[in-house]
């Protein structure tokens, strides 16, 4: 049985304030709730690739955690003129959409689906005409182990099958392939 985590000292004023959950210890792991599904992570053997097209600035696990990396950007003031700061590394925290997909932004101004990092970067980009489909049918669970590429037509039939999709009523007793 899992015990409740207890956040680092460093987070403590933080973490209640910002009401972020305790960060669970490595050694355990830590438990998500994807659309209500636990879903267990172990942390320690979690892999991470960069961001394809972002590689020196963010990289992406295969448990659907997106994090930037320690690096220098520029910075122009009217006092100092031109220097450069230290940007300490973190993780990203998630947006989600109306429809439960996960977004994190990765760079100024640029949103991305962190279900096509991870397929992105782990397994390629996607061949002509397909998407990343979720095996599960839960859009903000972006563990590698539940995606895949698929076309649409795919996409749209396992939401059917799985009843996430209603049947639209002029196709009452249409038959699926």
């Amino acid at each position: 049985m899992l015990e409740a985590a207890t956040a680092p000292s460093f987070l403590a004023g933080r973490a209640a304030h910002r009401d972020v959950p305790p960060v669970a210890d490595n050694s355990r792991g830590t438990i998500h709730q994807n659309g209500g599904t636990p879903i267990m992570t172990d942390l320690q053997n979690e892999v991470w690739k960069p961001v394809v097209g972002h590689e020196t600035a963010y990289e992406v696990s295969d448990h659907g955690r997106v994090r930037s990396l320690e690096r220098r950007v520029r910075l122009v003031t009217k006092q100092a003129g031109e220097t450069t700061r230290r940007v300490s590394p973190r993780l990203l925290r998630p947006g989600s959409s109306r429809s439960g997909h996960v977004s994190v932004a990765i760079g100024k101004g640029n949103s991305r689906l962190v279900h096509q990092l991870v397929m992105e970067a782990f397994v390629g980009p996607p061949p002509e005409k397909h998407e990343v489909l979720h095996l599960n049918h839960t859009p903000s669970d972006n563990r590698l182990v539940n995606l895949k590429y698929g076309t649409r037509s795919e996409n749209i039939k396992m939401d059917y099958a799985a009843g996430n999709r209603p049947h639209p009523h002029w196709l009452a007793g249409a038959r699926w392939a």
